[in-house]
């Protein structure tokens, strides 16, 4: 049980930003209108993340 704990800590966040920017590539694909801003914020936040975490660092 604590392995399965320990990989959904190590591999959870990752998971969940994969599949919020994938929904919002296929999103934007299907959309039009003012609703492809929300769309592009949910592709582009796996970029926000990466930049995010270089600027916190030490």
């Amino acid at each position: 049980m604590n392995a399965r704990r320990s990989l959904w800590r190590v591999f959870g966040a990752p998971l969940l930003l994969g599949i919020l920017s994938l929904a919002g590539l296929i999103w934007a694909l299907l959309v039009e209108g003012p609703v492809d801003l929300v769309a592009s914020l949910a592709a582009g936040c796996g970029l926000a993340v990466v930049a995010w975490t270089l600027v916190r660092r030490p």
